[in-house]
């Protein structure tokens, strides 16, 4: 009965907690929320003022350059009045000069009268063009000339009067037109300073509610920052009680917890466990004496120091959390209440432990490749699976995992490449987010390797009881491109009734086969993979890599049944096929492996039976 209140209590604990933190949520979305919003309208007074100033110096441009533009102006009427001044005074003076000259001199004869007549109709048909008289006097003037061989000196004096008239008329016309021009350039000179006033104006009324729109900001801000003020000072004291609760917390561990190695779960049935070494495999999926040699390799990597304080976990009960969590796939809460631990402190265990098993058995189960470990591998796939100069099967599978944000999932491709014997010789993780496959091999660290033959792979061999000669390959499926090392099927577009292509297809399924084994055997074994792994990208890695070493650490105890189907592995999803583009060094090297088994030195009795 104590046992149940105390998880009762528990678990109102935890409600409680959760409810605390979604009111602190909601309070913080709403903070936030105004935050922005009074940002925005920071922004948006920022901008009004830039653009008040803007409007202003354009005006103030455009009210310059026309002035200046009026200046001109006047400058060029100006110019114009003194010319044409300068010039009525110069005809003047050759009137004048003209009139003083006849009176005192003597006409000689009438050879001197019509040259006289000539250069005076010239000097009148001057002053007709310069002046611009009207049409009709140009008209008289014209018949005037027409009668200048019946001239008398009667018609030069009465020339000399008309001239004399129509010098003082247009003398008055010009003296009106500049009375008008100064009338006009004093009405401009009104209407600017009246809106050079109305200007002014206008500019006193803008600075006025400038200064009163920076007075309303500024007490906006004063405002703002008070609002704020009492929102950081609110906020430290609900940090300030957050920490006292934290620092003032009665006891370091929970009261549930304290009994751990009376009633926790691997102080009352390990022992037992031992007894009976069927339960121990069923509980941790090997058994007792692989148990005891994985724990003598990992255990410096695990242990913990001891204090004063409190006695750490044991690195037994350390390998035995990671295992039954790898085994089952319980959530970390559930292993907490079973295990008497808290749960943060089940994460870090089973973290530390994948780490320290990866970084331990890795070099142990799988080393790097070797010349004669490779030459070992191809007699394998030769005499058990019929596919000489083959040094691997490699294959990747989906492995689904939440995100973070914990809005969509996010799947982590495991590839592999797998030896005939059911074991890996290299692996990687990479995570897959709507990507090409074929892009995520070549882009892996094993794809890089395998496509640029940096694994010490033989040189070419020839083929048994044949001369051709071809490069060792590995086999693969249509989610791997076709490379003169990866050999993937033909398409099934192309194939026919007993084409050689359906029996190279055959074949290469029958060695790839291993592969899918080894993908069986860890689902199985560990059913972790069952479900998709509520971790981060880092640690979902971290823990696919120790399942895959503790498979090649397990595959000696490891019997395989005769007929294991390995169709639709549960916990793993296959890979998506690409189009089979490849170069014709390539297709050559397929298409003389399919020969090869098709002719009577490669057949086998079976491979007609498909």
């Amino acid at each position: 009965m104590s046992s149940s209140g105390s998880d009762e209590d528990l678990l109102r604990s935890v409600l409680e907690e959760d409810e605390q933190n979604t009111e602190y949520e909601k309070k913080r979305r709403k903070r936030n929320s105004w935050f922005h919003e009074i940002n925005k309208e920071k922004k948006v007074y920022k901008q009004n003022d830039e653009l008040e100033k803007k409007r202003c110096k354009s005006n103030w441009l455009n009210e310059i350059i026309r002035l200046r533009g009026v200046g001109k102006q006047n400058e060029k009427l100006e110019k114009k009045r003194e010319k044409i001044n300068c010039w009525i005074q110069e005809i003047i003076r050759s009137i004048e000069e003209e009139q003083n000259e006849r009176q005192k001199g003597n006409l000689s004869g009438e050879e001197d009268e019509q040259s006289e007549l000539e250069n005076s109709l010239q000097e009148r048909n001057i002053l007709v063009q310069e002046i611009n008289i009207p049409s009709k006097d140009c008209e008289q003037n014209e018949e005037q000339g027409k009668e200048i061989n019946c001239w008398e000196p009667d018609i030069n004096i009465k020339s000399e009067e008309r001239k004399q008239i129509e010098g003082q008329e247009k003398e008055k016309n010009f003296y009106v037109q500049e009375i008008n021009i100064k009338m006009e350039v004093d009405e401009q000179k009104e209407e600017l300073e009246e809106e050079m006033i109305c200007f002014a104006q206008e500019i006193i009324i803008k600075r006025e509610n400038n200064e009163q729109n920076k007075e309303q900001e500024n007490k906006r801000q004063k405002s703002n920052r008070c609002v704020l003020g009492r929102h950081r000072q609110r906020r430290g004291k609900r940090n300030e009680e957050k920490k006292k609760k934290r620092d003032r917390r009665n006891c370091w561990v929970k009261e549930i917890n304290k009994h751990r190695e009376e009633l926790g779960e691997f102080h009352l049935l390990f022992n037992n466990l031992i007894e009976d070494g069927q339960k121990f495999f069923e509980y941790f999926q090997m058994s007792y004496e692989r148990y005891c040699k994985l724990h003598q390799l990992i255990a410096p990597e695990i242990t913990k120091q001891f204090t004063t304080f409190r006695r750490p976990v044991s690195t037994e009960e350390r390998l035995a959390v990671c295992l039954r969590f790898l085994a089952t796939g319980v959530s970390f809460r559930t292993l907490a209440l079973s295990y008497r631990l808290g749960r943060s402190t089940v994460s870090c265990i089973i973290y530390d432990v994948c780490k320290a098993l990866w970084k331990v058995l890795h070099p142990i189960v799988m080393p790097v490749p070797e010349k004669s470990s490779w030459e070992k591998i191809e007699n394998d796939f030769r005499t058990k699976w019929n596919f000489p100069n083959c040094v691997g099967a490699i294959g990747g599978k989906h492995v689904e995992t939440f995100r973070p944000d914990n809005k969509n999932t996010l799947s982590m491709v495991l590839l592999g490449l797998s030896d005939a014997d059911y074991k890996f010789i290299t692996v990687d993780v990479v995570a897959y987010d709507r990507n090409c496959v074929g892009g995520i091999f070549s882009n892996s660290e094993l794809g890089k390797s395998l496509l640029a033959n940096k694994l010490s792979i033989p040189d070419r061999k020839s083929l048994p009881g044949s001369e051709l000669i071809l490069p060792h390959v590995v086999v693969a499926d249509e989610a791997f491109p076709l490379h003169e090392n990866v050999m993937r099927p033909y398409p099934e577009m192309t194939i026919g009734g007993g084409d050689g292509k359906q029996i190279f297809n055959y074949r290469l399924s029958r060695a790839r086969q291993v592969l899918e084994t080894c993908f069986k055997m860890i689902s199985d074994k560990f059913q972790l993979f069952h479900q998709n792994l509520q971790l981060s990208p880092e640690n979902s890695e971290k823990i696919i890599l120790a399942a895959c070493v503790l498979h090649n650490f397990l595959r000696d105890s490891t019997t395989i049944k005769d007929k294991m189907t390995v169709s639709g592995i549960q916990g793993f999803a296959d890979l998506a096929g690409v189009e089979d583009r490849a170069s014709s060094k390539a297709t050559s090297v397929r298409d003389s492996f399919m020969h090869y088994f098709v002719s009577p030195l490669g057949f086998i009795e079976h491979q007609y039976v498909v």
